[in-house]
């Protein structure tokens, strides 16, 4: 039986997930963010890659420029997988979409990185922005790691644009064969956040369901009570 590691897990282990009612981080002043960096500089010369995972964290509820010039370089330079993948969630957890290019461009940098990989995904999944849909579906089928590849139909699936909504239908269909069938459900999942129906893992009824319903389709509005509601980080700028 194959063995995988959930990304949600992978989340947990760093403590990468925070509580959904929780809203995003307001931009800090100028000495609050130098504070920050200094703490950040301490933590990271820490051996231990958790220790130094959690300090771009702890980054991640500090929005300012600084902070975000020095997660984004830790993104690209770092040697350890984990590390990179902190400092890309704590990216996601700033909620300033302007960031989106540069972890797309990552993706490419961290393929062999499956941990980062896992990170970028869950940052542009936090961040909900179109221009992620087609890096995130990018021969994702040959990617090698199965937590990387729930990691990227979980992101799409947070993605509200119709651009997202076909892409993972394509991917009941497009190349893989038999062995891309157990990753359906969580396509399924996904196509479920995004429309509010639910198929489970019947592409079929997936494809029926759009065909008939793409032309006028309107995301589903959130339920702003339901404690479950992911919160998009507020931006005042």
């Amino acid at each position: 039986m194959r063995k995988l590691v959930p990304v949600v897990l992978l989340a947990a282990a760093f403590a990468w997930a925070e509580d959904p009612k929780e809203e995003g981080p307001q931009p800090v002043t100028d000495e609050e963010a130098k504070a920050a960096l200094q703490q950040f500089e301490e933590a990271s010369q820490a051996e231990a890659v958790e220790a130094r995972a959690k300090a771009c964290l702890a980054l991640g509820k500090v929005y300012h420029a600084t902070t975000q010039k020095t997660l984004l370089n830790v993104l690209v330079k770092d040697k350890e997988s984990k590390v990179r993948a902190g400092a890309a969630v704590a990216l996601g957890q700033h909620g300033d979409t302007d960031v989106v290019p540069s972890l797309c461009k990552a993706m490419d940098q961290c393929r062999d990185m499956p941990e980062a990989m896992a990170g970028i995904c869950i940052a542009l999944g936090q961040l909900g922005d179109k221009r992620a849909v087609k890096p995130l579906t990018s021969d994702l089928w040959k990617t090698k790691t199965p937590y990387v590849i729930e990691a990227r139909i979980g992101a799409l699936g947070k993605i509200k644009d119709v651009s997202a909504i076909e892409e993972l239908l394509d991917l009941f269909y497009v190349a893989g064969g038999e062995a891309v069938k157990v990753y359906y459900a969580g396509i399924g999942k996904a196509l479920t956040n995004l429309t509010g129906q639910n198929f489970g893992s019947d592409r079929d009824g997936w494809k029926k369901w759009w065909r008939d319903h793409k032309d006028g389709f309107e995301f589903p509005e959130e339920n702003e009570d339901d404690p479950k509601r992911p919160r998009r980080p507020r931006r005042e700028k």
